[in-house]
């Protein structure tokens, strides 16, 4: 019998997604459409293992929950095969951000009801690691301040994207974290050049909470969702499959988190060479900067 500690520090790293914005880069010449997580750049590591390692350099490795889609398996399998079988949750079909979330916050619920979490999206590219890593630990502290609330991480832009969604901080909340006054969703480019010399700050989709708001985070903007995980809490694959397949589409940000926003708060990340590689001008911006060489597809590599 194992006994296992409480209120530990958890990871969810998303890579369920199928990159469909950048197929044109990442498409291998015999025609294979490569999600971008599952590429590298320089050759180096997956994105997916960047992040994984992001999120170790927090939590314990038995501690990390990796989200990916049964389409995929022919580039993830090998990938985490040195994750516990149990911390690699397969969804059957996509089904936006929320249920990716969902299925493994009940996972760890199960395991650790007072679990703090980290969410990792798995296609994003850091130059400082050191500095998102310690806006991630303060983002943790706060919970100490307000365990209800969810921290967002916004990264402190270098340049005035309009592709970005942006979050303007409002008033002190205690520790490092800040309400959220407004949130604007791609602006135009005027307007983001205001919002960057207002000390706005780029949404990246990077957060921390405990286990037990983001439940509750649920329950109040996505009940119905929640008691059709809750129902399927610990069936096998046929039956994962039909939950699945009757969820509507839901994007955890406009579904979960801008129906709560008297309980989020916002930690500025000092500029880190961040990127959410999200167009093919963002790649080449990074790559240029960064990384002098090509985005490299690495199909014949995982799963072959």
């Amino acid at each position: 019998f194992e006994v296992r500690s409480a209120n530990e520090t958890w990871a969810i790293v998303l890579a369920g997604g199928e990159g469909s914005r950048l197929r044109q880069l990442t498409t291998t010449p015999s025609g294979v459409s490569v999600p971008k997580q599952f590429c590298s750049l320089r050759g180096g590591p997956s994105l997916l293992r960047q992040a994984i390692e992001r999120a170790a350099a927090i939590a314990r490795r038995d501690r990390i929950v990796v989200v990916v889609s049964e389409a995929h398996r022919a580039f993830w399998r090998d990938e985490l095969a040195d994750l516990p079988p149990e911390n690699v949750l397969v969804q059957p079909e996509s089904r936006g951000t929320a249920p990716g979330i969902l299925l493994p916050a009940l996972r760890i619920r199960r395991d650790d009801p007072g679990a703090r979490v980290l969410v990792l999206p798995s296609d994003h590219y850091v130059d400082d690691e050191a500095a998102l890593r310690e806006s991630f630990l303060a983002a943790l502290r706060d919970l100490g301040e307000d365990p209800a609330r969810i921290v967002l991480l916004g990264i402190t832009p270098d340049a005035s994207d309009s592709q970005y969604g942006w979050i303007v901080p409002g008033a002190p909340l205690g520790g490092d974290a800040r309400a959220i006054e407004l949130f604007v969703e791609k602006p135009p480019a005027k307007r983001a050049s205001e919002l960057r010399m207002r000390g706005a700050l780029w949404s990246s989709f990077l957060f921390a909470c405990r286990v037990s708001s983001l439940m509750e985070a649920f329950e109040i903007s996505e009940p119905q969702l929640l008691r059709a995980f809750e129902a399927g809490s610990g069936i096998g694959d046929a039956e994962l499959k039909s939950v699945y397949a009757m969820l509507p589409p839901t994007d955890f940000s406009r579904g979960v988190l801008e129906r709560i926003p008297s309980r989020l708060g916002v930690v500025a990340v000092p500029p880190c060479g961040w990127s959410d590689l999200g167009t093919p001008e963002r790649i080449a911006r990074v790559l240029a900067q960064r990384c002098p060489e090509r985005l490299d597809k690495r199909a014949t590599q995982l799963g072959h």
